[in-house]
């Protein structure tokens, strides 16, 4: 009888490498879950307090200025500072884009 020519590959390595690949990827899995949460989260919040300030969804420069309900955004957090709205105009669209920062 003779051997078979080329090397017999080890199992245990293949089953060590496929566990700790397994673990990479359930962890990978897990890091992903908690970003998508927590975007999730913080849009709820940014809305909520969208609507506690009463800002308009698309607020126009030609239209007088809106005002901020800052005694509604002092008691949702006696922590705020200010808030910032950047309307941006670029000319490839014609219409404005709206950015909201929240600064709290």
């Amino acid at each position: 009888m003779s051997k078979k020519s080329g090397k017999k590959k080890n199992p245990w390595i293949w089953r060590i490498l496929f566990v700790i690949a397994l673990g990479v990827f359930i962890y990978s899995g897990y890091q992903l879950y908690d970003i998508f949460s927590q975007n999730h989260e913080e849009g709820k919040e940014k809305a909520e307090l969208i609507n506690i300030a009463e800002i308009p969804e698309k607020p126009k420069p030609e239209e007088e200025p809106f005002t901020i309900n800052w005694k509604a955004l002092k008691e949702a957090n006696p922590e705020i500072v200010g808030w910032i709205i950047i309307l941006i105009r670029i000319s490839i669209i014609p219409s404005f884009m709206e950015v909201i920062i929240l600064s709290i």
